[in-house]
């Protein structure tokens, strides 16, 4: 537990929302302060991944993007390097997730096979993973870099199935991995002040 760094991942642009995802309210905080205190519950070792200072309105330090804006695959490179832990890396834009998803995940990892490189979740039904709710060891950051150089930036691509460690989720725990990219998702988000099962 203690070797884990906590990445909460904050450095996209935004451009389909139309406004700073990190700063959208809910339910009285910001959704970067609340994922913030969320991967928080787990380990004190957190850290704001994010392309400016500024961008980090939390009491935990940043760490900033060493890579040219390729996504969020540039801040678990950069953490990687520069930690050589395991990083449990979250998007920022997941009002409703949950510890216990994070819990489960972390106890997944000290689970898994040798040969594995990265946990994550994935859909019962359609088989797509989580790569944003994902914790990456450091021997994932060769997979990484080789697609970087190639000009890939897709995590669930970049590391190949068999090194992929994986926690099959249910369509109930789809609430869990609801992000903020539209202003279609804003509007849900808006008009569901609790996530679905809990309503």
């Amino acid at each position: 537990m203690n070797t884990i760094i906590r990445l909460v991942l904050a450095g996209g642009q935004s451009s389909r929302l139309g406004q700073d995802k990190t700063q959208v309210m809910h339910q009285g905080q910001t959704l970067l302060g609340r994922t913030a205190d969320l991967v928080h519950q787990c380990c004190a070792s957190v850290y704001i991944s994010c392309r400016t200072p500024e961008v980090n309105t939390t009491s935990f330090p940043s760490l900033l993007d060493a890579t040219d804006r390729i996504g969020p695959v540039g801040g678990i490179v950069t953490a990687l390097r520069q930690f050589r832990q395991p990083v449990l890396a979250v998007a920022c834009d997941l009002p409703w997730l949950h510890t216990e998803i994070l819990g489960q995940l972390i106890q997944a990892h000290g689970l898994r096979s040798p040969e594995t490189v990265a946990t994550t979740w994935k859909h019962a039904r359609t088989g797509i993973l989580e790569p944003l709710v994902a914790l990456y060891t450091p021997a994932a950051l060769p997979f990484l870099e080789h697609g970087i150089l190639n000009n890939h930036f897709t995590l669930n691509r970049l590391i190949p199935a068999h090194a992929w460690h994986t926690l099959i989720y249910p369509p109930e725990y789809d609430h869990f991995f609801f992000n903020m990219n539209t202003p279609q998702d804003l509007a849900k988000l808006t008009q569901n002040t609790q996530p679905p099962s809990e309503r």
